[in-house]
């Protein structure tokens, strides 16, 4: 199955919730590992760790990098 792309109005996590609901992981962004990221997780990904139906990942830029050196 090949992913889709939409384009969706709303409050971020409603929409991000309501797209993954039956779906079989939902990956997010996560701005920063550093200190100040860890302390502002960010609402959007707050939310949808605590209430996807679903597993969810949240990437790093660090993390990003390492695993494909030529992301940005």
């Amino acid at each position: 199955m090949r992913p889709r792309a939409s384009v969706r109005a709303g409050e971020p996590a409603s929409e991000l919730l309501a797209t993954a609901h039956g779906a079989e992981l939902l990956v997010l962004g996560s701005p920063s590992a550093g200190p100040l990221g860890r302390l502002v997780f960010g609402s959007v990904a707050a939310t949808c760790v605590r209430h996807a139906t679903c597993p969810t990942v949240l990437v790093t830029p660090r993390a990003a990098h390492r695993f494909s050196p030529s992301a940005p």
